[in-house]
C-alpha cells in the first residue's frame, strides 16, 4: 500500500471516529439517556475529538482540491455547523447547567450533527 494512501485512510478513519464520538454522544444523550448529567472527563475527550475532526477535515479538503464552487459553499455551511457543535458541546458539560437546558442543547447538537453528516454525504458525491 502506498504510504500517502495509508495516511489518507488513517485521516478518514480519524475523521469518522471523531464524528461518531461527538454526534453519536449527542444523539445518545438526547434520545436514549435519562440521566441528564455531565460525564466526568467528557470535556477533555470532546476537545480532543473536535481538534482531531478539524485537523483531519482540513487534511481531506486539501487533498480534494480543486473542487467546484458549490463544494466551497456547502463546506462553509458544514464548517459553521461544526463551530456550533463544538461550542455547544463544550458548554453543555459545564457545571451548573440545568437538565432542561442541557437536553435542549444536546438536541441542537444532535440535529446540527446529523445535518452536517447529510451535507458530508452530498459533498462526497461532488467531483
Amino acid at each position: 500500500m502506498d504510504p500517502s494512501n495509508l495516511l489518507s485512510v488513517a485521516m478518514r478513519w480519524l475523521h469518522l471516529t471523531s464524528v461518531v464520538v461527538i454526534v453519536g454522544g449527542a444523539v445518545h444523550a438526547s434520545f436514549f439517556s435519562t440521566a441528564g448529567k455531565p460525564v466526568p472527563g467528557a470535556p477533555q475527550r470532546v476537545l480532543f475529538a473536535l481538534i482531531a475532526l478539524l485537523g483531519s477535515g482540513i487534511f481531506q479538503l486539501l487533498n480534494r482540491m480543486p473542487v467546484p464552487p458549490v463544494y466551497h459553499m456547502l463546506f462553509g455551511i458544514k464548517f459553521l455547523l461544526f463551530l456550533h457543535i463544538g461550542a455547544v458541546t463544550m458548554l453543555v458539560n459545564r457545571p451548573g447547567v440545568d437538565d432542561a437546558k442541557r437536553s435542549r442543547m444536546l438536541l441542537g447538537v444532535a440535529i446540527s450533527g446529523l445535518t452536517t453528516i447529510l451535507i458530508s454525504a452530498f459533498l462526497r458525491s461532488i467531483q
